[in-house]
């Protein structure tokens, strides 16, 4: 990424890093999924660019922590209009299918178990894993 393209996804302030010494806190409020393309460019782009920084902090042997409004929901529990998709297709229906092959989400999923390889975890799905109604939307 250059550098007038790292300033355009810093411009609306969405993120914020804190070393802590024994952890790496990073605080989002990500952009929420909109129609418009450019929109849907600068989310995809934002969030790869977090995911990629928390890959790299890891990579270093830091513990890191990711918090915030993260607005990506990795399973349709997790969405109030996906659960109802779900439940009135079907979890093989093409719109099921065209929901979980979303990018953000696929890299959202990529990183918190039971993933293979993932090294993060979603700390209220391991609490409440079968919980419904934790809607962020």
């Amino acid at each position: 990424m250059d550098h007038d393209d790292a300033l355009h996804l810093d411009s609306e302030g969405r993120a914020i890093v804190l070393d802590f010494g024994a952890f790496v806190l990073i605080g989002t409020y990500c952009p929420a999924a909109r129609d418009e393309a450019e929109r849907v460019d600068f989310r995809e782009t934002f969030h790869k660019t977090v995911m990629d920084r928390i890959t790299n902090l890891t990579d270093m042997g830091r513990k890191v922590v990711w918090c915030g409004d993260l607005n990506v929901a990795p399973e349709p529990i997790d969405e109030a209009g996906a659960w109802e998709l779900l439940k009135r297709s079907g979890p093989d229906s093409e719109e099921m299918k065209e929901w979980r092959q979303r990018s953000v989400k696929k890299m959202f999923r990529n990183l918190i178990e039971p993933s293979k390889g993932a090294f993060m975890i979603d700390v209220v799905r391991g609490f409440f894993p079968d919980r419904i109604s934790m809607f962020t939307r």
